[in-house]
């Protein structure tokens, strides 16, 4: 609520916006830092939740639908993920979810009509940052609110689960015992988050999103590395086993987990759905690492990014400079726009084989150099 205070959903305010939160306004750095890794935290409890609820068994009989409603949270809550990406209109974040809904769309038959709703066209654009944002706090929030309360209902119903070979279970008081509980793990998950806040600086915003830099090295979160790893495996036409086959196949096995006691022996049935689950966190964390290893070794991403990294701090050193601000016609105009006022990228293109400047340059030709050259007009 209080970033919704400040940001504005178009594709030319939307990074002003959030610099304007990031950098201006009264601890707006902290809020933005709050969302982005609670968001984060949220998937790493998300995760080790669905981990104690496997070794208990409160996925079976008679918890399964509760268990059901569970998956529905865990996909609300990638999809709250995938939606905020974009909503800073950056670098990072258009690409990322380029990339999202390019998958999107090769899911056969309904995936190119899916992929141009979502969008908002063929174009990526103001339509497509305000149905992001509507997704974002408004449809996903009723919708996981709903499935959040009938996930509770469920429990409440049905009670807690003993702890495996439990041989004396006892139970206690909501209130206050259990309140007291939570308030205590949520204030530490709490204090965690901030100090990766502290620690951090907040939350990164890159340059502003530019759809005719196409060598940017897009990358998702770290949480959807894996999923990023794994498509190397399946290149060109294969690339559908990856993004379709294999994910729907795994969500569909955790799907039926509950109902494998109606065909096993319980303790098979336990053994399995817990040691299918165990390997595939995994292997998500196994392929999480080789991702981060393959990006530190490639020389090519590391130019990337360090040019990405240029543009960002340009971007930011432009957008508060009292000379310089952000345009009227949007913060992308701060770094590319028309050949006049391209600026550091015109100087790239066509003055650095000759000239230098501030370090970089070839200076191959006895050209002059071009620091402290010219006015700003």
């Amino acid at each position: 609520l209080l970033l919704m205070t400040s940001y504005s959903p178009s594709s030319s305010t939307a990074w002003g916006s959030v610099y304007y939160i990031s950098y201006q306004m009264w601890m707006g750095w902290v809020v933005r830092g709050i969302h982005h890794f609670s968001a984060q935290a949220m998937v790493v409890l998300l995760a080790l939740h669905l981990l104690q609820v496997l070794w208990a068994g409160a996925y079976r009989s008679p918890r399964e639908v509760n268990w059901w409603f569970g998956m529905v949270l865990l996909l609300l809550t990638l999809g709250f993920s995938l939606t905020g990406y974009l909503l800073p209109w950056d670098q990072k974040g258009f690409w990322a979810t380029k990339v999202a809904t390019n998958i999107m769309g090769g899911a056969p038959v309904l995936g190119p009509y899916i992929q141009r709703i979502v969008v908002g066209g063929a174009d990526y654009g103001n339509q497509t940052v305000t149905r992001f944002y509507g997704l974002h706090v408004g449809i996903l929030p009723a919708l996981f609110v709903l499935a959040l309360a009938a996930h509770v209902a469920l429990f409440r119903r049905h009670g807690v689960t003993p702890p495996p070979r439990a041989e004396r279970w006892e139970t206690g008081s909501f209130w206050p015992q259990q309140v007291f509980y939570d308030v205590a793990f949520s204030a530490a998950v709490l204090l965690v988050v901030l100090a990766m806040v502290g620690w951090e600086g907040g939350a990164n915003l890159d340059a502003p999103a530019d759809p005719s830099s196409s060598d940017y090295p897009a990358r998702p979160e770290w949480y959807f590395l894996s999923l990023f790893q794994m498509l190397k495996l399946f290149p060109g036409k294969q690339e559908v086993i990856g993004t379709i086959v294999i994910p729907t196949a795994i969500f569909f096995v955790l799907m039926i987990l509950p109902l494998l006691d109606w065909l096993f022996p319980k303790k098979l049935a336990h053994f399995f759905a817990t040691g299918f689950v165990f390997a595939l966190v995994g292997a998500a964390g196994y392929l999480t690492v080789e991702a981060f290893r393959a990006d530190a070794k490639d020389p090519q991403f590391q130019e990337a990014r360090a040019k990405a990294d240029a543009a960002r701090q340009r971007a930011i050193l432009l957008a508060g400079h009292p000379d310089a601000g952000i345009p009227p016609a949007g913060p992308r105009f701060l770094l590319r726009s028309d050949p006049l006022t391209q600026g550091h990228a015109v100087l790239e293109e066509k003055c650095l084989g000759c000239h230098v400047f501030d370090g970089t340059g070839t200076g191959a030709q006895p050209a002059s150099g071009l620091k402290d050259f010219g006015s700003k007009a």
